[in-house]
């Protein structure tokens, strides 16, 4: 199990990227959902609006659903957009349909990424 912890790896691409998207890789669970939040809160903090890639996420949790629904509502209080590059996939599908969370009719953020209204 201690092995596994050094396997286990986030990265995100700086938010003044060519993009302007902050970009999950490899785990993102309770174990890195510090890290999450703290880069999360930076991009928050900054002029335009929020977009994350969870397309390179490879483990997921429900830290990860948590942290995007908290900065969410943040953001919209804000008044700035916070969106997913794209509809969620792999292990962040997986975990919102093993919690019940995939979305109810008229709801659009989890499936359809940045066009979502």
């Amino acid at each position: 199990m201690g092995g596994r912890a050094l396997n286990e790896k986030i990265f995100m691409a700086d938010q003044k990227s060519t993009d302007g998207c902050l970009t999950l890789e490899g785990a993102a669970t309770l174990r890195t959902a510090e890290a999450i939040h703290a880069r999360l809160l930076e991009a928050l903090e900054g002029d335009g609006p929020v977009e994350v890639d969870c397309g390179k996420v490879t483990q997921a949790d429900l830290s990860l659903v948590q942290l995007l629904l908290a900065v969410r509502r943040s953001a919209a209080r804000d008044g700035k957009a916070f969106t997913l590059s794209s509809p969620a996939d792999g292990p962040v599908k997986d975990v919102l349909a093993r919690a019940g969370l995939l979305p109810e009719a008229g709801e659009t953020f989890w499936l359809k990424g940045r066009n979502a209204v």
